[in-house]
């Protein structure tokens, strides 16, 4: 199954900033509030993206993937997660393996929080973290991934996410593959 167009969404603006230390508490905070919401489905959640990595320049919102046994019964969660001021957008990435997405903005529209819920066995959770810890050993790699996001920020502006965002997908797959090295270097 080929990826759909993610970029085809409406556009907005966006503002990169340096690491702030109060991420994690953020994503602390996050995995309090949505772990009981999910009850026994839940097996954990994991801070993901740029505000997971020390020292990374991000959009200040922060990212989770929440891993469930069960992604069917997500669907139910819908009110509820709505409750909690997520909206859900489904299955809105399509990916070959589905997930379920949930956004949380504030007042101005701005967004806070970004929840990827996943059924475990997904190779994408276990992928996406071994890219954040790549990011977190590797100081080499976090300052080019730096580079090339403030690059991109000269060349697009700030009121262009999408060009952004999609100019960094072939820079992005180039990481990830050097991240996948890195991993069977050190499980070996």
């Amino acid at each position: 199954m080929t990826q759909p167009n993610i970029h085809s969404r409406p556009n907005r603006s966006y503002k990169l900033v340096p690491y702030d230390p109060v991420w994690k508490k953020r994503f602390e905070g996050l995995a309090t509030e949505l772990s009981p919401i999910f009850g026994e489905n839940f097996i954990k959640i994991e801070h993901i993206g740029s505000t997971s990595v020390p020292g990374m320049i991000a959009k200040p919102q922060i990212d989770a993937i929440l891993v469930v046994k069960d992604l069917d019964h997500v669907k139910y969660l819908y009110t509820t997660m709505s409750n909690y001021g997520f909206k859900s957008f489904g299955n809105f990435i399509q990916k070959a393996e589905p997930e379920e997405y949930f956004a949380k903005d504030n007042e101005l529209g701005e967004r806070l929080f970004s929840v990827h819920v996943m059924q475990e066995g997904n190779p994408e959770i276990e992928d996406t973290i071994n890219f954040r810890d790549y990011l977190v050993a590797n100081s080499e790699a976090r300052d080019a991934y730096i580079n090339y996001k403030q690059k991109l920020m000269q060349e697009f502006g700030d009121q262009d996410y999408n060009s952004y965002s999609k100019g960094k997908v072939n820079f992005l797959e180039e990481l990830k593959s050097k991240a996948r090295a890195w991993q069977e270097k050190n499980l070996n």
